[in-house]
């Protein structure tokens, strides 16, 4: 899944770099070595998963994929301070839609590095 979704993001827009954290490594690690402008993850148990990694990076800027397309998840998930909540059926439908509105940049435009 986390392939998929980034290159659902790399091939939406040629400046966008995604990158996947690794197996062992802690989110906390991966967000100081990566230093993100938006945080896609994977889960049902926003934000309980990465309750330290959120300490240092901005929920509004998260996008989290959650496991069914219950409203029960997007709701609490929202309403915990996701930016947005995608299913995971529907990545490849809403993820490039979710992440510009959350980037702040339209169709046309690719921000520059550090300017989002």
């Amino acid at each position: 899944m986390r392939q998929y979704t980034r290159e659902v993001l790399e091939h939406e827009c040629g400046c966008w770099v995604a990158e996947e954290s690794a197996d062992d490594e802690l989110l906390v690690a991966a967000l100081d070595r990566v230093q993100p402008d938006l945080l896609v993850i994977d889960t049902g148990q926003f934000p309980d998963c990465c309750a330290v990694a959120l300490d240092a990076f901005p929920t509004h800027r998260v996008v989290v994929i959650g496991p069914e397309p219950g409203p029960s998840y997007r709701r609490s998930a929202i309403e915990r301070g996701a930016g947005a909540w995608i299913p995971r059926d529907r990545i490849g439908e809403e993820l490039e839609r979710v992440s510009r509105r959350l980037l702040g940049c339209d169709p046309g435009h690719c921000p520059r590095p550090g300017s989002a």
